[in-house]
């Protein structure tokens, strides 16, 4: 089918969700001691687009240590969804989870979660001088090249949701974070 189809682009705007739950602290806490905990049982690190230790992709799986923070992710795709899209009787599921946490000079190529419905992001610990998300940055390849790319600084606490086809990157780190990335999809 190569050459049968031509592509042409729309500048849109694309949301990306942002918000710092409520009493995040005891979280945070509880989750730092369970990823913490997790990487002494898992050390070596999966090969992927980010440059730092991550645990496994199903690590949600293996570790049912996680489920406090997948049911108030998928309880807030499914606000999203009803909220912003109008959308109505999707239930969601997780389909991937993997922990992260970054050290100095650490950083994860461009890449989306296509096809994922949302991928979603949730920030354990974060140092002060910890590198950004980086959303449609540009690039020059006569598609992105005008992009207007949006920055979100990472913070204690933070959950950032997003559409899954939107291409994101972490530039080289100064300071440490660990977080928790997940895809997300609907059951239609």
């Amino acid at each position: 089918m190569s050459g049968l189809f031509q592509a042409g682009y729309v500048k849109t705007s694309i949301p990306i969700f942002h918000t710092i739950i409520p009493d995040y602290e005891e979280m945070n806490k509880y989750l730092k001691e369970v990823i913490i905990e997790h990487r002494q049982k898992f050390p070596e690190a999966i090969k992927s687009n980010v440059k730092a230790w991550h645990s496994a992709w199903n690590t949600h799986e293996i570790n049912p240590n996680f489920q406090p923070l997948i049911d108030l992710v998928l309880s807030a795709c499914k606000f999203i969804d009803e909220g912003y899209y109008e959308a109505r009787g999707f239930e969601y599921s997780l389909k991937e989870l993997w922990a992260m946490m970054y050290e100095k000079d650490d950083w994860t190529k461009r890449h989306a979660h296509y096809p994922n419905n949302f991928a979603a992001c949730y920030y354990v610990e974060v140092e002060p001088n910890s590198a950004p998300i980086l959303f449609a940055s540009k690039i020059n390849d006569g598609i992105n090249d005008d992009n207007e790319p949006y920055t979100l600084q990472p913070q204690n606490g933070l959950l950032a949701i997003w559409p899954g086809h939107l291409e994101h990157e972490i530039p080289k780190t100064l300071g440490k974070r660990m977080c928790v990335s997940m895809n997300i999809e609907h059951d239609v």
